[in-house]
């Protein structure tokens, strides 16, 4: 059986990422892989990295979405984007991924919740935790 509702959240998801990559790309950054952020980290004053590893709540690893280092903000900083476009059973996502940013390795994270499907109470809770 074909899971239509998965595939099209996947999509919406990587929507959502490629508007922060343009963002940080308009703003004079530069956007690429983790596997090639040493070629390129010393060229660029901003670069946001897709995939930077870190070690998630149960001590394994994990891959964030973005890891934006930047010597204009002087900063270092995670991105995480979640995105739910229909009603449904994916409010643990919201306390996961909470957990997941505490044990990164920066402490500075911006969350993004795409759509009008996360549920009230789980996005209330966030706020309360943030």
């Amino acid at each position: 059986m074909i899971d239509l509702q998965g595939q099209k959240a996947a999509v919406n998801g990587a929507k959502t990422e490629k508007s922060v990559a343009e963002i940080i790309e308009s703003l004079g950054g530069f956007v690429c892989q983790n596997k090639f952020a040493l070629d390129f980290g010393h060229y660029y004053e901003t670069l946001l990295i897709k995939n930077k590893p870190y070690i998630n709540m149960f001590g394994t690893k994990g891959k964030g979405d973005f890891f934006l280092s930047s010597i204009f903000l002087d900063k270092e900083l995670r991105i995480e984007v979640r995105s739910q476009n229909v009603k449904g059973s994916a409010s643990e996502k919201i306390p996961t991924l909470f957990y997941n940013c505490k044990s990164m390795d920066t402490q500075n994270v911006i969350i993004v919740l795409e759509g009008s499907g996360h549920a009230k109470h789980a996005v209330d809770w966030l706020l309360e935790k943030a």
